[in-house]
């Protein structure tokens, strides 16, 4: 510890002030993350020869029979791994000692190893190495400590970057499930660094063909995506913001684009108004099913802004599906009528015709247009119906599966 003391004050004190190491070192509880932030620091400004010094001077603490003393040195080992030449010095034991750690029950020592796991992973060539631990990963990210969630997110994130094709659709494809569950978690720095992380992957899958099984699975983020845009959380919406752009572009969707930029997101209700008329108008009455049928589910949330957004979300598509099917003829008739300046003095809305008749077959004709009107409104309520009596079907068959 005086070694990274040292360093610190070597120049280093102003920045480390500002990520508020200080006050994490201060607290017994939080120490280990000022550490992490303090070697942060050191990494990125001293020479190699200090970080050596100082990765010589902890190695043998790793496996310290006092806590304090081994989560003090394995806080540092984690963090020197951001330096490349540090990570190649330690290439022959580094995963084996991330792996045990990730194991192993104490939830602080886990959250170690997973910060270590992303720093290795920042360098080219680790990622098929850190594969394997995918897997375990993936585990974590139902810890019960949001702060190993949270590094788990960003482990995988990570792994991916530098990833192969075949392993960042395995990745992906893997955790899809999970992540989509994570977007919603309680704790704002989940949810923040979920979205975040999935924007990133995005990014990464984009650049391959996804194949009908993954795109599903990408498919699937758009409802929780859209109707995290009413979390109250500025962050979040901004992640969403940018999860979202990555997502049209890697579906091709492209003209939704402008619809979330971050101009827009101030005003969520506008954001799933233009998107649902998007999606209602590619006509693609599966995929528009299977999005109502996931936003049934979020329903049941038990956080209110998710909820209204589902029902803001199911109402703005069904009534844009069943607007579609209103017939041709009933508006031209309504076009073509003739319409008179009432008390109000207000001109013509639509084009006259000639008017041949008196005065008293007006209301005949007045009312075959409500009547039919009012047929076309009730084929509208029936498709409704007839949809909302289909999703809840394929609810039950869905529950009599699980």
């Amino acid at each position: 510890m005086k070694l990274l003391l040292t360093a610190a004050c070597g120049g280093w004190m102003p920045y480390t002030e500002k990520q508020e190491c200080w006050e994490h070192l201060c607290n017994p509880e939080l120490y280990y993350l000022g550490v992490m932030e303090l070697t942060s620091v050191i990494v990125k400004n001293c020479e190699l020869a200090i970080l050596q010094q100082i990765l010589n001077h902890i190695k043998n603490l790793l496996c310290s029979l006092d806590n304090h003393e081994k989560i003090l040195a394995r806080s540092i080992y984690a963090e020197l791994l951001r330096h490349r030449s540090v990570a190649e010095t330690l290439e022959q034991d580094i995963v084996g000692n991330l792996s045990s750690w990730i194991m192993e029950p104490d939830l602080i020592i886990k959250e170690i190893g997973l910060r270590g796991i992303s720093n290795l992973a920042l360098h080219p060539g680790k990622s098929e190495s850190l594969k394997t631990l995918v897997p375990f990963l993936k585990d974590l990210l139902k810890d019960s400590k949001w702060r190993v969630r949270v590094q788990a997110v960003k482990a995988l994130q990570d792994i991916t970057h530098h990833g192969k094709r075949e392993d960042i659709k395995m990745v992906f494809g893997s955790i899809a499930e999970q992540l989509r569950a994570l977007l919603n978690d309680e704790k704002d720095e989940v949810r923040i660094s979920t979205t975040s992380a999935l924007g990133h992957m995005l990014c990464q899958v984009k650049k391959f063909k996804p194949g009908s099984t993954l795109r599903k699975e990408i498919n699937s983020f758009l409802v929780p995506l859209l109707l995290s845009i009413q979390d109250s959380n500025a962050d979040v919406v901004k992640a969403c913001g940018r999860a979202l752009t990555e997502w049209t572009k890697v579906t091709g969707w492209l003209r939704l684009i402008y619809v979330f930029q971050e101009s827009n997101l101030s005003d969520p209700i506008h954001v799933l108004e233009e998107t649902s008329n998007y999606l209602v108008s590619t006509r693609d009455t599966q995929f528009l099913g299977d999005l109502l049928l996931q936003s049934f589910e979020f329903l049941r949330s038990s956080q209110p802004f998710l909820r209204t957004a589902a029902v803001i979300f199911v109402a703005s598509i069904t009534l844009k599906i069943n607007l579609k099917y209103i017939r041709e003829d009933d508006v031209q008739l309504l076009q073509n009528k003739p319409v008179q300046q009432w008390r109000t003095g207000a001109p013509a809305l639509a084009r006259p015709v000639p008017h041949t008749g008196s005065l008293e077959n007006e209301p005949c004709e007045l009312g075959q247009i409500a009547l039919s009107l009012c047929l076309s409104f009730f084929s509208c309520i029936m498709r409704m119906l007839v949809l909302i009596l289909d999703i809840v079907v394929k609810i039950g068959n869905k529950a009599r599966k699980h």
